[in-house]
């Protein structure tokens, strides 16, 4: 049985740009030069930034001896920051979500695309010096989450094990306070949540505490080139049972203009609402592109144990890719991109989703993806 504390104050600071968006193919055309005085963040006074992504593309699937192929919309973002100060203000982001959810067949209206909030929280910051600091509150991002994405530049391409294989959720409600030191080389977040994530209200009297500490172990004075590494924890419980739902994770990034890649860990005790599981997954990405006119190529492997005391519980996901930015990208947050990619995934004979039935999740998939996101400020 593991022991997980998730009462260590860690984190990670983010001077909160989360933007915004107004689809503008003239956004996407401009110089990159121009693109780039744009993101930059007002230094006083009041700002309003809107923003928007939209992940999605052409699937097609084989199993067995049954194939299917559709058009998949993976993710519909709006976001709106606004900004009394640089330090005040308020950040919302709307999405678009499947009524009946990932497995269900009965929603809104059958299954029609719904919208609801993902994250709207107030922000308060102030900078002492030696500490940056930063309040949130409201339907806030998770800290780990937030950490181990800063530098995972191929989103588009596919999650990260700790998102997608249900370890952590994206938002949840509560507070968290943020601190950046060394000139943010150093950043310490902790957490306290309500556990249930942005599907539903409190279900028991206990709070998930999470704490997360991240560090820039190199950086270039430019930023553009930097390896850094993850560590978290979060003591948590989920449901009216208040089934435990404990987390220890690490991770590690790299990333530069021409190549990046990381990894993840995470250990866990309670999954998916079953206290007595206790989850272990592991996930690796890298992405080359030497030259910006030419297609990149991204690789991703996962794999997910969802009891590691089981030794047939496994499902493994191993994912290769081309990549192109159709426009010269601006940042990592404002882009256009497309994707040719190829997955291969199989799982153990007692892995999610029909234990006893491996042949039912092991399948080869031809995806056409897309990836589009803009934002802009205004004083």
């Amino acid at each position: 049985m593991i022991q997980l504390f998730g009462r260590a104050l860690a984190g990670r600071l983010l001077l909160a740009m989360v933007s915004v968006v107004a689809f503008n193919l003239a956004a996407f055309t401009a110089s990159a030069e121009t693109e780039e005085a744009v993101l930059e963040e007002p230094a006083d006074g009041k700002s309003l930034g809107l923003g928007a992504e939209v992940f999605g593309g052409w699937q097609a699937a084989w199993r067995e001896d049954d194939s299917f192929n559709a058009w998949e919309l993976d993710r519909a973002e709006l976001q709106g920051r606004w900004s009394a100060t640089p330090d005040v203000g308020l950040v919302v982001i709307a999405e678009v979500v499947r009524a009946a959810g990932p497995r269900g067949f009965f929603g809104v209206d059958g299954d029609s695309l719904v919208a609801r909030l993902k994250q709207g929280w107030a922000f308060a910051g102030r900078d002492l010096g030696p500490v940056v600091l930063e309040a949130r509150a409201g339907l806030i991002p998770d800290v780990w989450i937030e950490a181990i994405e800063a530098d995972y530049w191929v989103r588009g391409f596919a999650a990260t094990l700790s998102e997608a294989g249900q370890f952590f959720d994206t938002s949840d409600l509560g507070g968290s306070l943020h601190a950046g030191f060394f000139e943010d080389r150093l950043r310490l977040a902790v957490s306290l949540t309500n556990g249930e994530g942005r599907n539903l209200r409190e279900q028991n009297r206990g709070k998930n505490i999470t704490g997360l500490v991240s560090y820039d172990l190199w950086r270039a004075d430019t930023q553009d080139h930097r390896l850094s590494l993850y560590l978290g924890a979060r003591d948590g419980s989920v449901g009216a049972a208040s089934a435990p739902d404990h987390r220890l994770a690490a991770g590690a990034s790299y990333i530069s203009p021409v190549a990046g890649g990381g990894a993840e860990w995470v250990v866990g005790r309670g999954y998916a609402g079953h206290g007595s599981q206790e989850p272990l997954g592991f996930g690796a990405w890298g992405w080359v592109r030497p030259w910006q006119t030419f297609p990149g190529a991204v690789v991703r492997a996962d794999r997910l144990l969802t009891d590691r005391h089981i030794g047939d519980s496994h499902r493994t996901v191993l994912q290769v890719g081309l990549f192109q930015d159709l426009v010269p990208p601006a940042s990592r947050g404002q882009r256009m991109r497309a994707y040719l990619a190829y997955d291969r995934s199989f799982s153990g004979e007692f892995a999610a989703p029909l234990p006893g039935v491996p042949e039912a999740a092991d399948e080869q998939r031809l995806s056409f993806l897309f990836e589009f996101s803009i934002h802009h400020f205004w004083e």
